[in-house]
């Protein structure tokens, strides 16, 4: 892939299709770090959104991943709207937390990267909204 990210409507179906049809997260994610995360330009796309009920889906993925109540801070959230692609990081007790979400598909995936080396996966679901481009 060139080094430069232009917003090429076509890459981002392909990255839809392939977080789709994915059952190795971390796969994924590796991919998505090395192919999009990485290009210039990328973490300038789009503009600073708020999704409703995804501080209480990440809370709720938090929870989970912690196996108790996990303090979630500073979930910043980036918005492409021709992509209809969310993406955005948060900490999780002090952790690394990144949230990718697919409005269309109604599907994301929460990454947890601990600072042992660790990393959890989880791919949620957010139906029943209101799917717009703003």
């Amino acid at each position: 892939m060139p080094n430069e990210l232009k917003l090429d409507l076509e890459d981002f179906e392909a990255l839809k299709r392939q977080f789709a049809t994915a059952t190795d997260f971390g796969s994924f994610w590796q991919d998505f770090l090395e192919q999009w995360a990485s290009r210039p330009g990328f973490m300038e796309m789009g503009a600073p959104a708020y999704v409703e009920d995804m501080q209480a889906l990440v809370q709720q993925i938090a929870n989970q991943m912690a196996g108790g109540e996990a303090r979630v801070a500073n979930l910043r959230l980036i918005k492409i709207p021709e992509a209809w692609m969310v993406h955005g990081s948060c900490l999780v007790d002090g952790d690394l937390g990144v949230v990718l979400y697919f409005e269309d598909l109604e599907m994301g995936l929460f990454v947890l990267t601990r600072e042992s080396g660790k990393t959890s996966y989880a791919r949620f679901t957010l139906s029943g909204r209101e799917k717009r481009k703003q």
